[in-house]
């Protein structure tokens, strides 16, 4: 054995430690075996659905994680957001540090994760008020990215007690196809 066994420093070069012990005894010209190629015959999108259809499967998908879904406008969003909160008896939510200053009603206690929340913060809030990167049709999935708009994603709120938006340009067909970014607007 030509490896020194030292205390390593990290959890990195423990694991790196090992395999290098373990492949001691392999010679250096073994090579790998050739492995056959992996079909890939599964659907990568569904270019059928579009437009309103395309938003129509978003909504029935997220509503199978038993969420409520309220469609709005933009100019809307504030008073929809405030409505929600109401009906929960929300006065305590965590936020990014760059959510529309728009979107909060009156009256509502925001933590901002700037910096960084506590778990402790975390725990004492009523939920989270987030934006979301993008919506997958096909799953019915919600992506929170840590980007712009999008925190704290480590908040131990279930999905229901979140309040995510998604612009429509953002609803995706598909894991595998995501939608293309829509340009930012000003506040």
């Amino acid at each position: 054995m030509t490896n020194e066994w030292s205390r390593p420093a990290t959890a990195r070069e423990a694991i790196l430690q090992r395999i290098r012990a373990a492949l001691d005894d392999v010679a250096p010209e073994t090579s790998r075996p050739t492995l056959p190629p992996l079909p890939r015959a599964y659907r990568k999108s569904d270019a059928a659905l579009r437009g309103e259809a395309l938003i129509a499967q978003f909504i029935e998908r997220v509503g199978e994680y038993k969420a409520s879904v309220h469609e709005t406008t933009v100019a809307e969003l504030p008073e929809a957001i405030a409505a929600a909160l109401a009906r929960r008896g929300v006065q305590r939510l965590a936020a990014p540090a760059d959510l529309p200053a728009e979107w909060p009603p009156s009256g509502v206690t925001l933590l901002r994760d700037e910096p960084p929340l506590a778990n402790e913060a975390l725990d004492s809030s009523d939920g989270v008020l987030t934006a979301c990167a993008l919506g997958i049709a096909q799953t019915g999935t919600i992506v929170l990215d840590g980007g712009a708009s999008s925190a704290p994603t480590r908040s131990s709120a279930s999905f229901p007690r979140r309040l995510p938006r998604s612009r429509r340009a953002r609803v995706s067909r598909s894991l595998s196809s995501p939608a293309p970014r829509p340009p930012r607007t000003s506040s």
